[in-house]
């Protein structure tokens, strides 16, 4: 809505959101919101939505540096052609985000050059622009390991990774 043509009480309702998104004292506020002159209404929701946005930006900003990303990517024109996933996962469950919600693993492996690093650091992006804390770390294994299934490439690193849930916890796994 414009802020121009808004009633003095949609304009107020604004303002209240807003301070409350950007957590500023309500009471306060509210003590200045009743000496307040109708024309000032429209600045005031104006810079705090502004505020608001910017705070969200600079949010945004601050998860993706500590995410450690070794590059920005993104899933759009991403080849899934070469990633197996478990049972039960789609790419689309995958890329809503859904096991952040529920403290799930993800763990690519595969070989070199078949999109794990980039379906990770774009799906932490994506995380990031969200709004959600997330992280990538990359384990990097030498020696020409070889496994012959995802539990066993798990337990080969567990003693590395020192985080992993128990083998019988739930975790996704894309092999590639």
């Amino acid at each position: 809505m414009n802020t121009q043509t808004a009633t003095p009480l949609t304009l107020t309702n604004q303002i209240r959101t807003h301070a409350k998104e950007a957590r500023l004292t309500g009471a306060v506020l509210e003590e200045h919101l009743q000496d307040a002159h109708p024309e000032n209404l429209s600045f005031l929701a104006t810079y705090l939505k502004a505020e608001v946005a910017s705070r969200k930006a600079s949010a945004r900003k601050r998860l993706i540096t500590t995410a450690r990303l070794p590059s920005i990517k993104t899933l759009e024109n991403y080849d899934w052609s070469k990633v197996v996933l478990p049972p039960g996962l789609t790419s689309q469950s995958l890329t809503s985000l859904e096991f952040l919600t529920t403290s799930e693993d993800l763990i690519c492996y595969g070989n070199v050059g078949c999109g794990k690093t980039h379906l990770a650091t774009a799906l932490t992006y994506q995380a990031c622009q969200m709004g959600i804390r997330a992280r990538v770390d990359f384990l990097r294994t030498t020696g020409g390991l070889a496994y012959d299934s995802p539990e066993q490439f798990l337990e080969g690193i567990r003693w590395r990774l020192g985080t992993l849930k128990p083998p019988e916890e739930k975790r996704l796994l894309a092999y590639f």
